[in-house]
């Protein structure tokens, strides 16, 4: 089983270690994830927009924590840091002060006795996040997605693993239940199995144009969006 390290990026000091996900633990998340979607779509948008401030507040009041957390892990100043998640509180805030207008019906004028547009929830996806905003990529990814009521299944980089387990406990501590956002410790040989997996519905990579060419092919091959 490979492992994830992390690694001072300015000392190349190894501070701790961690093993990637087995095919049968990627398998066991992606049922979870299917069982609180079961649940997750059935509340309603204003229940999802109080839960992103909740969200906003648990990042203010840990602010410092996380911010070296970021830096120890990325190697960004801490400056830096800290600008990386004001801009995690402000998009909670933006789309939980939005989302009631983003998720309305809206009429579309054609030739047709009705036209329209409707905002439905698709279940579980899989989210794949690069090294170099280890909070803030997620965030612009996730967040969307939460308003919608989909459940995510994420994969921060190798190199920032910390970060992705923060990330998961700051949205169960705003209130999301178990499974609606999981941290996803998969290694790339393993990414198809969660992209072929029945319950995943779809699947996001911000990355390199190499890497995303071989994440667009493993989604055509098995016709997820």
């Amino acid at each position: 089983m490979s492992s994830l390290k992390t690694q001072n990026p300015f000392t190349g000091e190894v501070i701790k270690e961690f093993s990637n996900w087995s095919e049968e633990d990627i398998s066991k998340a992606m049922d979870n994830s299917w069982q609180a979607f079961q649940k997750y779509k059935q509340t309603d948008v204003e229940t999802r927009a109080q839960r992103l401030l909740k969200v906003a507040e648990v990042i203010k009041d840990n602010k410092q924590e996380y911010a070296k957390l970021i830096t120890l892990e990325m190697g960004k100043p801490i400056k830096e840091a800290e600008g990386e998640l004001d801009r995690c509180i402000q998009y909670c805030e933006f789309y939980s002060e939005n989302a009631q207008e983003f998720m309305k019906n809206k009429t579309v004028e054609s030739k047709a006795d009705e036209n329209y547009v409707v905002y439905q929830p698709l279940g579980p996806l899989v989210l794949v996040q690069p090294w170099n905003f280890p909070f803030w990529l997620p965030f612009k990814t996730v967040i969307p997605q939460l308003v919608v009521g989909n459940t995510v299944l994420v994969k921060n980089a190798s190199n920032t693993p910390q970060c992705g387990q923060k990330l998961q406990e700051v949205f169960e501590k705003a209130g999301f239940e178990e499974g609606v956002y999981q941290y996803a410790p998969i290694s790339s040989s393993d990414l198809e199995v969660a992209i072929s997996h029945h319950y995943c519905r779809g699947a996001s990579l911000t990355g390199s144009t190499g890497v995303g060419k071989k994440f667009a092919g493993m989604c055509a091959k098995n016709i997820k969006k």
